[in-house]
Parts: C-alpha cells; structure tokens; sequence
C-alpha cells in the first residue's frame, strides 16, 4: 500500500517530478521462476504495465538517462532467492540476461543503471541478506496512522 500510494502521487504528478520512468517489482512474483532474465525484461515486468516488454524508444530513453529512473523492488523477504544476492558482477551489457539476485546486485551497485534511484521494501527479517549493499539510506516504518 505504501508504495502504491507513491506510484499515485507519482502519475499525478504529485512527487518525484524528477523521474520520467517508475518500475513497481515485487519479489515475490519472481519466486516461481528460475529464468535467467535481461535487464529490460526485469523491467517489462513491472506491475501496472500495459505491455510485455519495454518499447525501443523507452528502453533507450532508460538507459541513456537512468537518473531519471526510480524502481521499486517490493518485498524482498518474500523473495525465496535473497541468499543468493551476491556480487555476481556484470560481464558483458545491459542486454545479458542473469538471475534476478544477479539483477538486484547489479542495479543496487550502480554496475547496471548508474545513477537510477533504487527503493526496497522488507520487514526485518531479511536486513541481514542485504547488509553488505550500499544503499545510501535504512528507514524503518514502526506503523501506519489512518491519515
């Protein structure tokens, strides 16, 4: 909910007029899967999208100014991989395809996307599994009012 309600004021143009692309990805629905993935198909998956796969003109305007790039990665407790997050570092370009604990190293370390802005949910639990990753801030949400 937390998320969504940024991903509205976002499309509202309400918050984050600094971004003109929004990825919403849930952990989760990769649990499933043990495909190796691309960095743009990752992207394809993004909750809301209306397409299957990102158009040429949208993938290259992502990759050309990934500073103008927020993603959500939802729930990583809920992700069954998180152990595997690792520095499994890029080898070849934004076109090779990798485990998404590949993708979620390489986007967090900036080797993918340098410069995008990279947002992460999870409860307690799973902090440990991503200790080691520079993320530039930790907030912990103690609760929700009704406003």
């Amino acid at each position: 909910m937390f998320l969504t309600k940024w991903i509205r004021d976002w499309a509202s143009g309400k918050a984050f007029n600094n971004f003109d692309f929004l990825f919403f990805l849930k952990f989760r629905k990769f649990n499933s899967e043990e495909n190796l993935l691309s960095l743009r198909d990752l992207l394809s998956r993004s909750e809301y999208s209306e397409t299957e796969r990102l158009s040429d003109q949208v993938w290259s305007h992502v990759v050309k100014n990934p500073e103008r790039v927020l993603i959500f990665f939802d729930g990583l407790d809920e992700f069954s991989n998180r152990s595997r997050i690792a520095g499994e570092s890029l080898r070849d370009s934004v076109e090779e395809q990798m485990s998404l604990s590949a993708l979620f190293y390489n986007i967090v370390e900036e080797n993918l996307l340098p410069g995008a802005t990279v947002l992460t949910t999870t409860r307690p639990t799973a902090v440990s599994d991503v200790t080691y990753l520079p993320f530039d801030k930790t907030i912990e949400i103690l609760g929700f009012a009704s406003e």
